[in-house]
């Protein structure tokens, strides 16, 4: 995953959201599928994270259910 968004049209870093993923043996998708990977998904994600802290604490908890 990108650091940040840098659209074609705006030819510049934005804050927005970035899309994410993570896969392997054991995870599971029937709650956090969606149907592409990519910066619209990203903005319709019920997750959200501010800093990398964040985001790993998720990931890890995601595969305790592994």
């Amino acid at each position: 995953s990108p650091d940040h968004p840098t659209p074609c049209s705006l030819k510049t870093h934005t804050s927005d959201y970035v899309p994410w993923l993570i896969a392997g043996s054991g995870i599971t998708t029937s709650e956090h599928s969606a149907d592409s990977y990519n910066e619209k998904t990203a903005l319709n994600s019920k997750y959200r994270f501010d800093n990398g802290g964040e985001m790993m604490d998720t990931f890890l908890d995601m595969t305790k259910h592994c």
